[in-house]
């Protein structure tokens, strides 16, 4: 049986790894992720201001470090 990736399950992957590597530094650096403290808000490592809402969207525009033509 041969499986069948498409694009958007490439770009899935690549998210979730860069989320997984965004989210351990946060937590090597001694930063609490947005949903980790009572206000919801945080910074990042790179001196952003997050919050909940805005936090999908800082890691994909800021710490996706492959290109997405791969």
């Amino acid at each position: 049986m041969r499986t069948t990736f498409t694009d958007d399950d490439f770009a899935e992957y690549r998210y979730a790894r860069a989320w997984t590597a965004w989210k351990q530094r946060m937590w090597k650096d001694g930063r609490k992720l947005p949903t980790q403290t009572q206000d919801g808000r945080s910074r990042c490592f790179c001196g952003v201001a997050i919050d909940i809402p805005g936090m999908e969207g800082h890691v994909r525009a800021a710490h996706m470090t492959e290109p997405a033509n791969v």
